[in-house]
């Protein structure tokens, strides 16, 4: 028997919610109806919506469609529309099922008293730290239209450096494809046949010949070892990495790396800068923002550096002298962060820093692709070339002794 949510007015005025099992909805407004209770709204309770708090265990929502709804919400609320009227109109409008029903669950739990915020954060897969303490600060200063403007720029500028970045990777990925279908051609297919006709021969083979050979029946015989270690890495790397003295140290390499170092430091200094400056431009306390920061800026070492700025801003003391005690903020950051507190306008210098290190990241991949290129066709070179000389130097040989 299936179950349903439902919303009604009782006989003093007030509305309740909960959920009936019944065999249709006619049923359940005849049951609640004998009750002295008014139905306004009554839906279907799927599976997926039985867990606690209400929160969906099942389905996906996309950045798009989130970016799409936090502009269309901001643009019912800037023109009068009421919250619940607004949320009513997006639940009918979005294409996806899994969001229809979080914005469903979300209008009737601030139907039911909960601050918009609140409502939103029984939903931490979908709606960010960030998003509902921006929400949160919005509700208290009644601009709820502009910060929700602010924020779906914010979700829209993460998905163009995400498209930036996977856009980036296609050619070089393209390239390793081939390559791989190449050696797989020449290790399965062409080895084994040219190996047959020396065998029939008898003759004595030079040594790159025998060692392309050994490796040839290594690989026949123990090919699937090769998905095996791929597989016990990436297990490894991912067990390792939940551990937070693993985490630390992965990303402490990360930032090490030459050439790759560089891009992850600019990559976490964008994100730290970009986040920072939205949260402190929507108004949300530096201490509330600076946690916020810790937890989204996506490599431990400097999660570990904002914690700490954090509990020392706590104590007094001023955020760019402290910045400086570390060596993952250059100096540049750390000038434009004095000037903004020394000016007042924080936020904008932060989004200055923000927007350098963004152009800065679309530079360092574009120049780590521009080498990647010649360094993988080099190296693709070499192996077919491996291969061509240990199969063509045995034949060149016989033709001399045959001629």
């Amino acid at each position: 028997m299936p179950s349903f949510r439902y919303e009604a007015i009782d006989k003093n005025g007030n509305i309740v919610r909960g959920t009936i099992r019944a065999e249709t909805e006619r049923e359940v407004v005849e049951r609640l109806a004998q009750e002295n209770r008014r139905v306004i709204y009554i839906g279907e309770e799927r599976e997926a919506e039985r867990g606690k708090g209400g929160r969906l265990w099942f389905g996906k929502v996309k950045e798009r469609d989130l970016l799409v709804f936090t502009r269309q919400f901001a643009t019912l609320l800037r023109a009068g529309v009421p919250i619940i009227r607004s949320l009513d109109s997006l639940r009918d409008q979005t294409l996806n099922p899994t969001l229809r029903d979080i914005i469903q669950q979300v209008r009737n739990d601030v139907m039911g008293g909960m601050s918009l915020a609140d409502a939103l954060a029984r939903h931490p897969k979908v709606f960010s730290p960030l998003y509902v303490s921006m929400v949160r600060v919005a509700e208290a200063t009644g601009n709820m239209g502009d910060v929700l403007n602010r924020i779906a720029s914010f979700i829209d500028h993460e998905m163009t450096i995400k498209g930036r970045i996977k856009g980036a990777l296609v050619y070089p990925a393209l390239v390793l494809t081939v390559a791989l279908a190449v050696l797989i051609v020449l290790f399965f297919f062409v080895m084994p046949t040219f190996k047959s006709i020396f065998s029939e021969m008898g003759a004595q083979l030079p040594m790159i010949t025998r060692i392309a050979m050994s490796f040839t029946d290594w690989l026949l015989h123990w090919w699937f070892a090769i998905p095996l270690v791929i597989l016990a890495i990436f297990l490894f790397y991912y067990i390792y990495r939940r551990i937070p003295s693993g985490r630390y140290q992965i990303d402490l390499l990360k930032l090490k790396l030459p050439l790759f170092g560089q891009l992850s430091q600019k990559m976490a200094l964008s994100r730290f800068a970009r986040t920072f400056s939205t949260l402190l431009g929507a108004g949300v306390p530096m201490l509330r923002a600076l946690e916020i920061v810790r937890d989204v800026v996506g490599n431990s070492v400097f999660a570990a550096a904002v914690s700490a700025l954090r509990e020392s801003v706590r104590d007094g003391y001023k955020l760019s002298s402290l910045m400086a005690n570390y060596g993952i903020f250059p100096s540049m950051v750390v000038q434009m962060v004095d000037t903004g507190e020394e000016s007042g306008n924080l936020p904008d210098m932060v989004e200055q820093v923000a927007i350098f290190y963004d152009e800065e990241v679309d530079r360092s991949i574009k120049a780590l692709l521009s080498l990647m290129e010649p360094v993988m066709i080099i190296l693709l070179a070499c192996v077919v070339g491996f291969i061509a000389f240990s199969i063509y130097l045995p034949l060149f040989k016989m033709a001399t002794v045959i001629h």
